[in-house]
């Protein structure tokens, strides 16, 4: 009896997902290693070194903001089902370094800057939604909240990557408005929030301890990181994940005409820009 209530204790403690979110330098991965050992989960990292856009977003913001996004948006939607299928075959809790979710507050900032156009934006959020309507919701979101100016700290004279190095307090001090109503959808559809002081970062124990709590509260989210038939259903179905990644015709007419306008590729006949289109969006979210 008590070998069967640990295993049960176990299986509901561990087959989770949760997500940390926060701004650039706040400490993110670094807290998703320690729970990594704390909790016993598998952590998922964000994927920054590989980017192939950033680099060149940094010089050209504008002519590569939306490009790099909706790779992203690929990229963390393909980590999210990732996750998703690594619970379903392990029963292991997953952590997730920054995800879908949060991929908007980029975007979103992109939209405010100018360096994404109303348009574009449209096709962004059109192609996110479609997204995050077939996904199950995270277990809980740690929100790591650090000052902007910290965080600039840390970003030139901590991280010091070069790829980082012309980025602008404003720049973060933008990106910790957009987190604000981030954080207030997440909590909005019901993602049970943890916002943790990280100014000094902190330690990871009493996150832990934070995490299990939450976790084993239940507080009608125990479910919501266990891969149900119906998520089973969509990791299996390769043709409509291929399709998630994609938009109707429609949504590539608006951003095909928007893009000639600002000449920011190649004034290819539409039919063989969307097929192109479709084509990178299907091998982005391949891999």
């Amino acid at each position: 009896v008590h070998f069967t209530f640990f295993f049960l204790f176990l299986i509901f403690c561990t087959m989770h997902l949760i997500i940390i979110e926060g701004n650039i330098s706040s400490g993110k991965t670094t807290l998703a290693k320690q729970l990594e050992t704390e909790l016993g989960y598998s952590v998922f990292l964000e994927p920054t070194i590989t980017n192939p856009y950033l680099v060149k977003y940094y010089a050209e913001p504008r002519k590569y903001g939306l490009k790099m996004q909706l790779w992203l948006l690929r990229q963390r939607f393909r980590a999210y089902l990732a996750a998703l299928s690594h619970i379903a075959e392990t029963g292991q809790g997953v952590i997730l370094d920054r995800s879908i979710y949060s991929d908007w507050v980029f975007a979103e900032k992109n939209r405010r800057d100018g360096n994404i156009s109303e348009e574009g934006f449209a096709y962004y959020s059109s192609l996110r939604s479609q997204m995050l309507a077939a996904l199950p919701l995270p277990s809980l979101a740690l929100y790591l909240d650090v000052p902007a100016s910290l965080c600039h700290s840390r970003v030139h004279n901590l991280r010091k990557r070069e790829c980082e190095s012309t980025i602008p307090l404003e720049y973060l001090e933008g990106l910790a408005v957009c987190y604000e109503r981030c954080n207030e959808e997440l909590s909005k559809v019901g993602v049970p929030l943890v916002d943790l002081d990280w100014s000094e970062f902190g330690e990871s124990t009493t996150v832990g301890a934070q995490v299990k709590s939450v976790v084993a509260a239940g507080r009608e989210t125990g479910a919501r990181g266990i891969v149900t038939d119906e998520v089973k259903q969509l990791l299996d179905d390769s043709e409509r994940l291929h399709s998630l990644s994609l938009l109707p015709h429609d949504v590539y007419s608006t951003w095909y005409d928007e893009e000639i306008d600002e000449g920011l590729h190649s004034n290819l006949p539409y039919a063989e820009f969307e097929a192109e289109e479709k084509a990178r969006g299907q091998k982005e979210i391949a891999g």
